[in-house]
């Protein structure tokens, strides 16, 4: 900090504004770049892992026959995958039956299937190939991570031209906008030295502002007019300084920020009401007592500020962190030293911004969620259209191979096929059981894009009249195919128990906010549970919803590992999370607590206990 404090105001200021900018940038921009590379990755592991299971379906029928050619054809077919470098197909016995290398790759292919083969910088792909519930062979594809590791040399070099295009503007506005701060300070320095020097008490500045600094014009000005009357009727000059003390102290108790005054010695001369209410000691059991004995957390400041006071240079330090009560704390403390002649000290200002800094993470989060959202709904739109014509395309299938319809008559006749052979044929080889599980996937696959859509479809915050059982089934269903859920536990395999009341009336909500809310609390009891359940139990969801007093009750409780008290104080505290870094932000249990109180006049609470599982509460008004 010593090098800062030998430039003027105006440098500081520009300092920094660009020291937090950048610090912000690079930040966001790595924060960023980990999640870009990381959903690379995942990328193109998903994507060799398709493509493996895929050609490894293909092979069925060419292991099945012992046709290697056929094989071979269908392994060159990767050909066009870029990334592909080898693939090896190796039947029942672990023998090599098939194999393709691209151009330039001079490794040999195993003559025995692998479990785990050398990385040497490529992703390996194993997959057994199971048909009638058998293993018939093995399939293993090897593929090059040279365009995941291109794409990231291109990002880097991408986001440090933006981060010097950005620098440079912000050294333009900062520039610019430290007027805004610097020039009402220095016109007030001026001004007081210009008194001092000439005792004028009739000069006023004039009040440009309605912040801090012009409710200090407003005082300083009140000042003169107080020492301005002393001078003029020196029998009551004392009730003139105790008016202008009084005055004075209202501004500074009325303040919202702390407020401290010291002397060059460090010791405590002034201490407002925002002060007391902080940290709770009254103003007589801190005045003329070290600043950092009543304030330990200011301990290592007290350099800077005596530094500060002998320099008659204003001191800043934003942003400072701190832990109290066990929550994270924000505060911008700035120390301005007293300018004027005789007296030597400085007034303390600390304001608390932790709400205005999480308000900040929320929004950048809030952002980077409706993006997520768009992009789900785009691929959702883009899936119904070639998921319409598979199942289409089956039916009609289905129609010409399985019934006996006139048109598929002729066609037998004209080329002389037998119908009741071909049918005999097909049932033999399972062909119907096969086309109407296809059928029966499409369908659920067309049903889960359709939950998708109804749920991000963007909502006008109108209420309407709905059954929360059916609710409660659809967002079930959407949480069934959530594929983050699918990465650690599968949610299908988790029990529901649904206790609802016969004819519950309908409530009065926004659907798509109930369903977010439900959605989290499910979301967060199955990541629980996936991680142990009360004496070992399949996990469970015991879900009950009635009504009850005007008002509409849904319990969600789980068998999972339950919480501590402590968790449960704080469990609907904005950012509180106790998972690990960059599985949750901690923001999920806010938002719903959020929906429920402010949006729909309800009240949300949760019970739970260690070893005992957790139980949501959710009560809405019932407006018929």
């Amino acid at each position: 900090m010593t090098p800062l404090l030998q430039h003027s105001i105006k440098q500081r200021l520009i300092i920094i504004i660009l020291t937090v900018s950048a610090v912000s940038l690079i930040s966001i921009s790595l924060g960023i770049g980990y999640l870009d590379i990381r959903n690379l990755q995942q990328d193109l592991a998903e994507d060799a892992e398709l493509h493996t299971r895929f050609t490894g379906q293909n092979c069925i029928g060419p292991l099945d026959f012992r046709d290697k050619n056929g094989a071979h054809d269908i392994l060159n077919n990767l050909e066009a995958v870029s990334y592909v470098r080898a693939a090896y197909l190796y039947d029942a016995d672990n023998e090599l039956f098939a194999s393709y290398r691209a151009v330039g790759e001079t490794e040999d292919p195993p003559q025995h299937a692998l479990k785990k083969p050398h990385n040497n910088g490529h992703l390996h792909i194993i997959e057994p190939i199971i048909y009638d519930g058998t293993p018939i062979g093995t399939i293993h594809l090897k593929a090059s991570r040279q365009q995941l590791n291109k794409a990231i040399t291109t990002y880097l070099y991408t986001m440090a031209i933006i981060i010097v295009l950005i620098m440079i503007l912000a050294f333009i506005l900062a520039n610019r906008l430290q007027r805004l701060i610097s020039e009402p300070l220095l016109h007030l320095a001026k001004t007081t030295r210009h008194i001092s020097d000439a005792a004028d008490y009739s000069i006023r500045v004039t009040r440009q502002s309605d912040d801090e600094i012009g409710i200090l014009y407003d005082g300083f000005n009140e000042m003169l007019n107080q020492i301005q009357h002393r001078e003029n009727q020196r029998n009551h000059a004392e009730e003139a300084l105790r008016q202008t003390k009084n005055y004075l102290d209202n501004i500074l108790n009325s303040m919202p920020s702390m407020l401290i005054g010291v002397d060059k010695a460090g010791q405590i001369t002034q201490w407002n009401r925002e002060a007391v209410s902080r940290t709770g000691l009254e103003a007589e059991r801190v005045l003329g007592r070290s600043l950092d004995s009543i304030l330990p957390e200011l301990h290592q400041e007290m350099e800077n500020i005596f530094k500060a006071i002998k320099t008659k240079t204003t001191l800043k330090d934003s942003k400072r962190s701190k832990t109290q009560n066990g929550t994270q704390i924000y505060e911008d403390m700035t120390v301005y030293p007293l300018i004027t002649n005789g007296v030597e000290g400085a007034v303390i200002r600390i304001d608390n911004i932790t709400e205005r800094v999480r308000m900040e993470e929320m929004m950048i989060q809030s952002e980077k969620m409706l993006s997520v959202g768009g992009l789900a709904a785009g691929m959702a739109h883009e899936i119904n259209n070639p998921l319409a014509g598979i199942l289409q395309n089956i039916q009609v299938i289905s129609n010409r191979l399985l019934i006996s319809l006139p048109k598929n008559t002729q066609a037998a006749m004209e080329t002389g096929l037998n119908q009741d052979a071909l049918h005999a044929y097909l049932d033999k080889r399972g062909i119907p059981n096969m086309l109407e599980a296809v059928l029966q996937s499409g369908q659920r696959a067309a049903k889960i894009v359709d939950n998708m859509l109804s749920f991000s479809r963007k909502s006008d915050s109108s209420m309407a009249m709905f059954d929360l059982a059916y609710l409660i089934d659809q967002t079930i269903e959407l949480a069934e195919n959530d594929y983050d859920l699918k990465k650690k536990y599968d949610f299908r395999r988790i029990k529901i128990d649904r206790h609802f009341q016969n004819e519950m009336p309908h409530v009065k909500c926004v659907p798509s906010q109930i369903q977010q809310v439900l959605l989290n609390i499910l979301k967060n009891g199955a990541q629980a549970m996936a991680e142990g359940t009360q004496n070992n139990e399949p996990p469970c969801f015991t879900i009950r919803i009635y009504a009850n007093n005007g008002l509409a009750y849904i319990g969600i409780s789980d068998n999972g590992p339950g919480m501590d008290e402590a968790s449960q104080r704080r469990v609907f505290e904005p950012f509180y999370t106790t998972k690990s870094v960059g599985v949750g932000t901690g923001l999920g249990l806010s938002v719903s607590y959020f929906i429920i109180t402010e949006n729909h006049g309800g009240n949300m609470s949760v019970k739970s206990a260690l070893d005992k599982g957790t139980e949501f509460s959710i009560y809405l008004p019932l407006d018929n």
